[in-house]
């Protein structure tokens, strides 16, 4: 859904357990200065759960489509995460 954008980036950071703290920060820090610069659109693949708006970050005007095939192939809700496409939803 996202194939019209320009770039893709990921923050990411990887710290010793005594510095989670400052890499948060970091990560914030990065995020709020990148924000203007973006779409809101995001990478489903890129889960973040204090993303506000997620379906439409993640899946945009493709949503309503993929319930219906996360309904017909996946009935059972297999495959899941906390920011998927539940069965059942519109």
């Amino acid at each position: 859904v996202h194939r019209d954008q320009l770039f893709c980036a990921q923050e990411l950071s990887y710290h010793p357990a005594n510095g989670a703290g400052t890499a948060k920060r970091w990560l914030a820090a990065t995020h709020h200065a990148l924000a203007p610069h973006g779409s809101g659109q995001a990478y489903q693949n890129y889960t973040d759960p204090r993303l506000a708006g997620w379906r439409n970050a993640y899946y945009g005007s493709a949503y309503r489509r993929l319930t219906q095939v996360k309904a017909r192939y996946d009935p059972e809700n297999l495959f899941r995460f906390a920011q998927s496409i539940p069965v059942g939803s519109a």
